[in-house]
């Protein structure tokens, strides 16, 4: 049973019909929506088949349901995990439960869409468009999280769906045609997007007292096609003259396609004016760049906002409802009250007129005018290549603002090899370049003007930079060019200075400083951060594209530059299958820039890794690094710090009245630190909200602790964590990462641009790609930011 709504029908017809009431207490039984069922009551059997009788999407359905007791759960597993469990055997199988019966109030009576773990009501009371036949339904998350209590973690969730309209209103949408104006005659283009749009989706058809509904399989050809003419009551038909003379029904649209439905064996074709998109819909597939624009203003909601609709959300809740009680949960209305600390901000090193200036960061950021990098680089042989058609009058202003605010922040700026222009395609941009080269074999920095963020050459010129030509890029906006702001170019430039080498600032080492940096990193320490970038589910099946893996490890002693590693490997595995040769790589690479010593410590940052994997990716990836280690020299066994760092959260936290908050949405201050009551018992983990939230409300990061052998207290460790955020080179801020793990999150991305550029060259040779992915992170540092 493929229908994810035909199985929760079909259960709570199961469990609710009064011809199965002796087999299933009421109020007792919950189903996951997939294969499993639990109960709180003890069935009289041990195997049953169940005859089920009902009507679904307009039609009868008869199937046999088979319940079969599988197993025994014990919910104490989850008291004794949070009186002295370990992050690395979480009883998931308990906490599953659990968040089945939590949710099942809502999900019961099929009033709500349920999404992964987010619920979304069907009375929807006001819908934001996206754009392009999309828009925004607001719902909330819930998840079972164990603290030193037991919480029910709830958040303001928001998703694309279909938009529940006439197929014709929302192809005017889709096609972004004039309402004003009858549907015009489709060209082939028009055809393909809409076919794409609507393959997959449910629709309603309807006419006069005849209603079905279907999934659409895409679009045929117009109902008034005599090329596609069919047998009825032995004529030979179009679709509209068989829907005039069995429905009596003038078609207004006939040019339009019809929509094929039903089977995929058949093609059954039904006219798309006689249809409608039925509501509850998940769009699939990536969202374009104006629905991402669209849905970040929709979801980035202020402190407050959010946790008025978090409330909202507990209050129709009604605390999980009767089957809840029957397990025996209960369940408080008000969100639980922590107890949070702020760390101070550390001193930032700049460079200034007469040495070294210290600053202190306020809000989480620090001001760079007036003030010079601390170390800067020369940009010295360099040229402008536009893709984008922009005015030269433009291109002049801007580079000449930009040379002249390089040389303002130190840097030794020499003019222009060249300033060109060519198509926007990969042959001619690779052909310019190597023009260039050729005329000035020390070229070594080209800013590239492409016309959009997300433009498909920015894949191919990085490509070009990094594998063919060893030419770092820097690729600008056409629109930003045009615009030349100070702020656009303050920032690009300190990515520029890290590219070329440079160091734009640094945490305090001085010891009487008290806000100098931690002692750990006054030692030979490597500080690393791994990431695992997946393909989107569409891309795991026919042809699948694999993940990439990054790993970043410092090579200075200060923990400002790194080396990094990109490995592929199967679609959606997320242990790092070849950390060993990695660690090692990046060990000898922290040996060349310190001669004739490795670092006495290593401090990991891994990102990406849930809950449930930590077991295996512990197990794993900590005893590659300590083989990498030994593999150096058999007596070198630093300690190692494995610390998993988690985003992909639903925690928030909201200042009471009163307590700090920083900028218009009131957020919690930069530095904010919670390491109680919703954090383990005894485990090692906390959360930090290390920077200031711009735009809605802030996500604070969770750090789990997995393994410390440097025998960290809790205070060093979050002050050198928060440290580690005003480290981030591409800005004059605190993010909301360490910054070696967002490194790795850059570099693995990066790595995935070259893996898609291979594969448009015709390079699918697993080996070959794997050799050029690596061959990519060992010409320069920091080439990735």
């Amino acid at each position: 049973m493929p229908n994810k709504e035909l199985r929760r029908v079909t259960m709570r017809h199961v469990f609710s019909h009064d011809n199965f009431a002796e087999h299933f207490p009421k109020d007792c039984c919950v189903f996951d929506g997939m294969k499993s069922m639990y109960s709180c009551r003890k069935l009289k059997f041990r195997e049953q088949a169940f005859p089920v009788n009902i009507t679904f999407e307009e039609r009868a359905r008869e199937f046999e349901v088979v319940v079969k007791i599988a197993a025994e759960i014990d919910l104490n597993t989850i008291t004794a995990y949070m009186q002295r469990g370990s992050s690395v055997d979480i009883p998931q199988e308990g906490i599953h439960c659990l968040d089945v019966v939590l949710r099942y109030h809502q999900t019961y009576n099929m009033q709500y869409v349920p999404v992964t773990r987010s619920l979304f009501s069907m009375n929807q009371p006001m819908l934001a468009e996206l754009g392009d036949g999309a828009v925004v339904w607001l719902g909330h998350f819930q998840s079972v999280r164990m603290g030193t209590h037991m919480f029910l973690n709830v958040d303001a969730s928001q998703k694309a769906f279909y938009k529940s309209d006439e197929v014709v209103n929302v192809m005017y949408d889709v096609l972004r045609l004039n309402h004003e104006f009858e549907p015009p005659h489709l060209t082939p283009e028009q055809v393909r997007i809409f076919d794409r749009y609507m393959r997959g989706v449910k629709v309603r058809f309807l006419v006069g007292a005849i209603k079905r509904d279907y999934k659409v399989n895409g679009l045929l050809s117009p109902a008034n096609d005599t090329n596609a003419k069919f047998d009825s009551d032995g004529q030979l038909v179009t679709v509209e003259e068989y829907f005039k003379k069995h429905y009596n029904a003038e078609l207004k649209y006939p040019y339009l396609h019809c929509l094929w439905v039903g089977s995929a064996q058949k093609q059954s074709r039904v006219p798309i004016e006689c249809c409608t998109i039925k509501p509850g819909q998940v769009m699939r597939g990536k969202l374009n760049e104006m629905q991402t624009s669209e849905m970040i203003k929709a979801a980035a909601k202020p402190p407050f906002e959010r946790k008025k609709r978090i409330d909202g959300a507990i209050q129709k809740m009604q605390g999980c409802g009767p089957v809840a009680r029957n397990f025996g949960i209960s369940m408080s209305n008000q969100m639980a009250q922590v107890d949070g600390r702020i760390l101070e901000a550390p001193r930032v090193e700049v460079g200034g007129q007469n040495g070294v200036q210290l600053v202190t960061p306020r809000d989480g950021k620090w001001d760079m005018r007036n003030k010079k990098f601390l170390s800067a680089a020369a940009l010295e042989h360099w040229g402008v290549l536009d893709v984008s058609r922009t005015k030269d009058m433009d291109i002049r202003k801007f580079f000449e603002t930009l040379k002249k605010m390089a040389r303002s922040f130190g840097m030794n700026v020499n003019d222009q090899c060249f300033n060109d222009s060519c198509r926007e395609n990969a042959r001619d941009v690779e052909n310019a370049l190597r023009q260039y080269q050729k005329m000035n074999n020390k070229l070594n920095f080209v800013f590239v003007i492409i016309p959009k963020k997300g433009a498909e050459i920015y894949q191919d010129i990085k490509y070009i930079g990094d594998l063919n030509l060893s030419i770092t890029t820097q690729c600008i906006v056409k629109n930003n060019v045009f615009k030349c702001q100070d702020a656009t170019i303050g920032n690009l430039l300190l990515k520029i200075n890290s590219k070329l080498g440079g160091t734009n600032t640094y945490i305090s080492t001085n010891p009487n400083h008290k806000k100098s940096l931690p002692n750990i990193l006054k030692e030979r320490v490597m500080i690393l951060g791994a990431d695992v970038s997946h393909p989107a589910p569409e891309f795991r099946v026919d042809n699948p594209k694999p993940s990439i893996a990054a790993v970043v490890g410092s090579i200075d002693a200060f923990g400002l530059k790194y080396r990094g590693e990109i490995r592929a490997q199967d679609p959606g595995r997320e242990i790092i299958d070849e950390m060993e040769e990695i660690v090692v790589k990046l060990l000898l690479r922290y040996r060349e820039s310190n001669p004739h010593t490795e670092p006495s410590r290593l401090i990991f940052f891994r990102d990406g890794v849930s809950e449930g994997q930590f077991q295996d990716v512990l197990k794993w990836e900590f005893n590659a690094i300590r083989k990498a280690c030994r593999r150096m020299r058999p007596d070198y066994s630093p300690p190692i710090t494995f610390i998993v760092v988690q985003k992909r959260h639903n925690t928030r936290f909201f200042a009471e009245p009163g307590e700090p908050t920083v900028g218009r949405g009131q957020n919690v201050p930069p530095g904010t630190v919670v390491d109680s009551l919703i954090t383990h018992r005894q485990e090692f983990d906390f959360f930090i909200c290390s920077h200031e939230g711009i735009q809605g409300t802030s996500r604070p990061t969770h750090y789990y602790v997995l393994f410390d052998e440097n025998e960290f207290n809790s205070n060093d460790l979050q002050m050198l964590t928060y440290h580690m955020c005003h480290m981030y080179v591409r800005c004059s801020r605190s993010v909301s990462n360490p910054a070696p793990s967002y490194y790795a999150h850059l570099l693995a991305f990066r790595g995935r641009h070259h893996h898609d550029s291979m594969m448009r060259r015709g390079i699918q040779n697993p080996r070959q790609q794997t050799e050029m992915l690596e061959n990519s992170s060992r010409t320069r540092p920091m080439f990735y930011v």
